[in-house]
């Protein structure tokens, strides 16, 4: 007798989304299908956008999130706003290659999932976000060098040649 074929199950992920009452829940949801109509090589091309480096506390809960989740970087992307997957996704690849005996023990040592950790997160990131930049690198101008005022450097002598 002929078995009927098992019907396809369809690919999902899991996001964070925020529900009715304000509380954060993990949520599976379907990934998109991809639209076969005009597909060029540029349809996945996006321009690179100026990348920052990672601070501390950044890389702190980078190894946080992935004693909860593991290396599931759609999932890491929410607790890292403004930075993309790519990005979460290199900086582990860095850390990996540069540290690995301290990511094999991170990747080891799971821990449940905490949500109300991603709240605080999200919260200190958002307060972050709507203070004024005041570091260093908000004087760095849109060139990519110090602005002069910033830099020293000795006058030039005025008048040419010394006189002798």
């Amino acid at each position: 007798l002929a078995q009927p074929a098992a019907a396809a199950k369809p690919k999902t992920r899991r996001v964070l989304r925020e529900n009715a009452n304000g509380e954060i829940d993990i949520v599976e949801e379907p990934e998109e299908a991809v639209e076969a109509a005009h597909v060029t090589q540029n349809t996945y091309h996006r321009k690179a956008a100026p990348r920052r480096r990672w601070t501390k506390e950044e890389t702190h809960r980078l190894t946080k999130a992935l004693q909860q989740f593991g290396p599931d970087f759609t999932m890491l992307e929410a607790f890292f706003p403004g930075r993309t997957r790519a990005e979460v996704r290199l900086k582990f690849r860095r850390e990996e290659a540069a540290r690995p005996a301290r990511m094999q023990r991170v990747l080891k040592a799971k821990r449940p999932i905490d949500v109300a950790l991603y709240q605080e997160w999200k919260e200190r990131s958002d307060a972050a976000r709507r203070a004024p930049a005041t570091t260093a690198a908000s004087r760095w101008t849109r060139r990519g060098c110090w602005p002069r005022s910033a830099v020293t450097r000795k006058p030039r002598p005025r008048g040419g040649r010394p006189r002798a």
